[in-house]
């Protein structure tokens, strides 16, 4: 699983980067991907730093330099995380302006589309957080960085399939850009990944049959569930299908892949047991 980890840290920043050059030269397409809900440069920027502090870490030889990397490159977005947060009890210190403000204040339609939603603030200091814990000697906090990653993760999968599904109330309340919410899915990822060894996520990489049927069957219970409501909601907006219909189809789908889980795990215990009554 850690082979992928490099790819996985790297591509946010790549992301990011191409973001912030939107931003400084107006390409719109850069800026605007995919929806009218933009990633923030401040968010760009923060990325970027949890990206590098990943990296700081876990890929990089140990020495002065990069250990301060890897610290302040994991508190800056935490600490400006904790910041925007306050904003939703009216405590608006307008840190997510302090890059290209009059293109955010004066041109955006919606405002708040443009700047740090909560729910990304909430991600930064998540994986800041668990970023610092990284490093701590006790088991418990250790596995505690990884339950902080999977919640950053779940934020993350909650933002892409709002934007995805283009829900309109959920949109304007916690606008995190498709881009943004991909980003955070890719590094918790990296991080859950570089630390299977800890806490829940031992189970997924063990190399027993448990860790290979989980790493097998997790990213399909992810990914088909997206792609059926999305399918459903695309039909229901081009041909007369109902929602009853649409449920039914949902309902249906994840039905079967319970069935194809169940029946493939029944099917290497079989063979496990097979195995161990042949060696008796």
């Amino acid at each position: 699983m850690k082979k992928y980890t490099t790819f996985l840290s790297v591509t946010p920043i790549v992301i990011a980067l191409l973001t912030l050059v939107g931003w400084a030269f107006s390409i719109n397409i850069l800026i605007y991907p995919f929806s009218n809900v933009v990633m923030n440069p401040v968010t760009a920027i923060c990325i970027i730093l949890c990206g590098i502090s990943f990296l700081s870490y876990y890929k990089l030889e140990y020495n002065r330099f990069n250990h301060a990397v890897w610290i302040l490159s994991a508190i800056i977005p935490m600490t400006l995380g904790l910041f925007l947060l306050i904003r939703i009890i009216g405590i608006d210190l307008h840190l997510d302006q302090l890059l290209f403000s009059s293109y955010i204040t004066d041109q955006a339609t919606h405002m708040m589309q443009k700047r740090m939603a909560p729910n990304t603030a909430l991600n930064f200091i998540l994986i800041g957080t668990a970023l610092l814990l990284a490093r701590v000697e006790r088991d418990w906090k250790q596995s505690l960085g990884n339950y902080l990653m999977l919640a950053a993760f779940v934020i993350g999968i909650f933002g892409f399939v709002v934007i995805l599904f283009h829900v309109p109330r959920a949109t304007h309340l916690l606008p995190m850009s498709l881009q943004t919410a991909f980003c955070f899915i890719l590094l918790s990822l990296a991080y859950l990944y570089e630390n299977s060894h800890r806490g829940f996520m031992w189970v997924i990489g063990s190399e027993n049959i448990g860790g290979k049927t989980a790493r097998m069957y997790i990213p399909i219970a992810v990914i088909l569930p997206v792609f059926i409501g999305y399918g459903t909601l695309y039909l229901a907006g081009r041909i007369e299908f109902s929602t009853e219909l649409g449920a039914a189809v949902l309902v249906i789908s994840i039905m079967w892949v319970f069935f194809m889980g169940i029946w493939y795990i029944s099917r290497d215990l079989n063979i496990s047991d097979s195995a161990r009554v042949q060696l008796e």
